[in-house]
């Protein structure tokens, strides 16, 4: 009776032989007993499965350990951008100045971009309301911009801030003798003894808010070479326009000569001659265009 029952035992129960020894106490009972012989093909199983287990399981911590690639819009895996991995250089021209610009990436589509222009221009003399004017235009910016492109390729969208407007003019007035001109729509008549001279300046705020858009990466993934092309504006208010005048002016018929610089009707006129002008510049530079081209090199 016991023979049988260790003998349905080890038919039924996938536990090692030597588990059945030690429950039933006695070697001989198992010495005696007949064991299946596909008992002995469960534990080479057993081993191959467990080895297969651990294998897969170092590969896929191998795997894990290995940085994942990004697909990129032109179907390229690229490794992630690191942020300040590069650096990219230009030189450019526009109606800010001639200029230098450096960009460094801070993603795969992001860059963080700086750039610095001037330029100076003596203008030609002109006239208006009878008064000629000889003036310099000095421009100087420092501007700071995050690149966008919003579709992994060329195309940016550039919000950013001027950091510093170095925008300014300033001119030379004078009125020959004789000569009539204007202040506020009243007329006057440059004295011939002390003609009218003065000057004017024209300023703008230091910071302001810009946003363009354009093409070329300065700091391209792929290459080394590009040409940047910039379209867009920097909102920097009604510029202020300041005027000074001196000498002596007369009525139309060259009578009651006045000193420009005392007189509180002339002056009254000066101050409201200024205002004109600022509203008619301001109506046309509150938003300062920004055209530029470039050429661009990553190191």
């Amino acid at each position: 009776m016991r023979s049988i029952f260790l003998s349905a035992s080890l038919l039924i129960l996938p536990v090692p032989p030597f588990a059945i020894l030690l429950a039933c106490g006695s070697p001989a009972v198992f010495a005696q007993t007949p064991v299946s012989p596909k008992l002995f093909a469960i534990e080479p199983a057993v081993a191959a499965f467990s080895s297969s287990v651990t294998t897969n399981t170092t590969d896929t911590e191998t795997a894990s350990d290995k940085q994942t690639p990004v697909l990129t819009s032109g179907a390229h895996l690229v490794a992630p951008t690191r942020p300040f991995s590069t650096v990219g250089a230009a030189v450019s021209v526009g109606t800010l100045g001639i200029g230098g610009q450096v960009a460094a990436p801070l993603s795969q589509r992001t860059n963080l971009r700086v750039e610095g222009n001037f330029f100076s221009y003596n203008s030609a003399t002109y006239t208006n309301d009878g008064i000629n004017y000889t003036g310099t235009l000095k421009l100087r910016s420092v501007e700071a911009l995050l690149d966008w492109f919003p579709f992994g390729g060329s195309f940016r969208v550039s919000p950013g801030v001027q950091l510093y407007s170095g925008l300014s003019a300033a001119a030379n007035l004078a009125v020959p003798s004789g000569q009539s001109f204007t202040l506020n729509h009243t007329s006057y008549v440059s004295s011939t003894s002390v003609p009218v001279t003065g000057n004017a300046a024209l300023t703008t705020r230091t910071a302001s808010p810009m946003f363009t858009f354009g093409w070329g990466n300065i700091a391209p993934r792929h290459g080394h070479i590009s040409v940047p092309l910039e379209l867009g504006f920097v909102y920097q208010g009604a510029p202020k326009v300041s005027m000074v005048l001196a000498g002596k002016a007369c009525n139309p018929s060259g009578l009651n000569c006045r000193d420009v610089a005392t007189d509180t009707g002339i002056q009254s006129n000066l101050a409201a001659q200024q205002k004109i002008v600022s509203d008619d510049i301001g109506q046309y530079f509150r938003f300062y265009p920004v055209i530029s081209i470039g050429f661009g090199y990553k190191f």
